[in-house]
């Protein structure tokens, strides 16, 4: 049934359409990102590390990928004595 007043379109699938396919989660953005963040805190730039491994996080597509990022951010912040906020993160990532 067409209605007139709705516009018709069609949907690629996300991994044959440009636009969706640059927010796809890669873990290779993902490595990029964890390489970046490991850059800046060898510098102990603490809110630049937590950046990079945070957007790393987001990027990560296998759950390996995900842990390793969740583990550097982790370090950063038991570093920094962020205690709560490492244990805050365990539990949320514990439960996705």
């Amino acid at each position: 049934m067409r209605i007139p007043t709705v516009r018709q379109f069609t949907l690629l699938p996300a991994n044959q359409s440009a636009v969706c396919q640059s927010s796809q989660k890669i873990d290779s953005k993902s490595e990029e990102l964890l390489e970046l963040g490991f850059c800046v805190w060898q510098r102990y730039q603490i809110p630049q590390a937590l950046s990079f491994y945070a957007k790393s996080v987001l990027n990560a597509a296998s759950p390996e990928k995900h842990a390793l990022d969740f583990a550097n951010r982790s370090c950063v912040l038991v570093r920094v004595s962020a205690n709560q906020s490492v244990l805050d993160e365990i539990t949320h990532t514990h439960w996705r």
